[in-house]
């Protein structure tokens, strides 16, 4: 399997298996859903790493919308100057998905590296996202980018890489759960904010 899905097999009894375990020592209280706050969303369009800030900003523009959704949009991508999470104001409401689902529980703490809430996962329409993860040129929304970021988005060399953030997972304690694909690569959305 991929390691996102789990299939029911039946073995006998004597056979030895793994066990699923699951942690009990996290202690964040579950918010009222739906709650308010400022949007949050992973885009349907795919962006290329060459294209610049300015047009994946434009794609968050674009969906937010379509989508009938009010205020402004941005791309949550991390460059050599400055991190990811430096393109919103980390005062205001928290981020939520379409459903109302809180991204943190206070906007705050997206400025920190743990303490997601839930995954982004959703489209501004409200849909499953499409994709399993978005570009971001960072191994988290308070880093840097450093060699991950496609030359600061204006290169797609087939032999860089970017770094990507999983859309559909987090991992234990809040972290997002990172990986990175090719800066060539044409199939990759964008995670969009509400600034």
């Amino acid at each position: 399997g991929s390691g996102h899905r789990m299939y029911n097999f039946t073995e006998t009894c004597g056979d030895s298996h793994p066990l699923i375990c699951l942690g009990t020592d996290l202690d964040a209280p579950l918010p009222k859903i739906p709650i308010e706050g400022r949007l949050a969303f992973a885009s349907k369009a795919s962006f290329r790493a060459d294209q610049g800030l300015a047009a994946a900003d434009e794609i968050c523009r674009a969906e937010a919308l379509a989508a009938g959704l009010e205020g402004e949009f941005v791309a949550m991508l991390a460059t050599s100057a400055e991190p990811a999470i430096a393109r919103v104001d980390l005062s205001g409401k928290t981020w939520v998905r379409p459903d109302g689902v809180a991204l943190w529980a206070r906007a705050a703490d997206a400025g920190v590296s743990r303490g997601m809430l839930a995954p982004i996962l959703l489209d501004a329409g409200g849909r499953l996202a499409g994709n399993q993860y978005a570009l971001l040129g960072a191994r988290n929304f308070t880093s840097e980018a450093t060699t991950e970021a496609c030359e600061d988005w204006s290169a797609a060399p087939s032999d860089e890489s970017a770094a990507f953030v999983m859309l559909k997972e987090i991992g234990p304690g809040g972290s997002l759960v990172s990986g990175s694909v090719s800066c060539s690569y044409e199939y990759a959305p964008v995670a969009c904010f509400q600034k």
